[in-house]
């Protein structure tokens, strides 16, 4: 079978093990599966209660003090997140060893725990394949990242996703 040449939209310079990130990831087809936004204020369904629960425990899940989510929001269709990793690495580790201490694997474990949980429950659910990051080089945009994911609720009518 011909897969299609598929090339990775990561940036080669950085191995994603050390640095701080602005995260989005989707709903397959932007479906509102976490829930629904009224009167500026996210009305969250069962699986947006459980994603939230996934996030605040993904540092303590990975047995870590590695993993560090300042912030995140939990929209109708996707989420935001900040997530720091800092992974003290040697030559070796880089290349054996350490792939579950990468953003790839950090976000693959957050979004197959909700999958199984959407399984267990038998609710309908997909996610959008693959994910979206930025990698945030300054406190400035740090700030710009933070008060944006901060005011996305009271802003979802002006957002791409709304």
């Amino acid at each position: 079978m011909n897969y299609p040449n598929h090339k990775s939209v990561r940036v080669k310079w950085d191995t994603y093990q050390n640095g701080c990130y602005f995260i989005t990831i989707c709903t397959q087809n932007k479906i509102h599966y976490f829930g629904e936004i009224m009167n500026n204020e996210m009305s969250f369904t069962l699986l947006g209660i459980e994603l939230q629960k996934i996030i605040e425990n993904t540092p303590l899940v990975r047995n870590d003090q590695y993993i560090d989510i300042p912030i995140y929001t939990v929209m109708p269709n996707h989420f935001h997140m900040i997530i720091t990793l800092n992974h003290k690495i040697d030559c070796h580790q880089h290349y054996f060893g350490v792939q579950r201490k990468n953003l790839s694997s950090v976000i693959r474990g957050i979004k197959s725990r909700l999958t199984s949980f959407a399984m267990k429950n038998n609710i309908s659910f997909q996610w959008q394949s693959g994910f979206y990051e930025h990698i945030i080089q300054n406190e400035r945009a740090f700030s710009k990242i933070y008060n944006y994911i901060q005011n996305n609720v009271i802003n979802w009518s002006a957002d791409r996703f709304y």
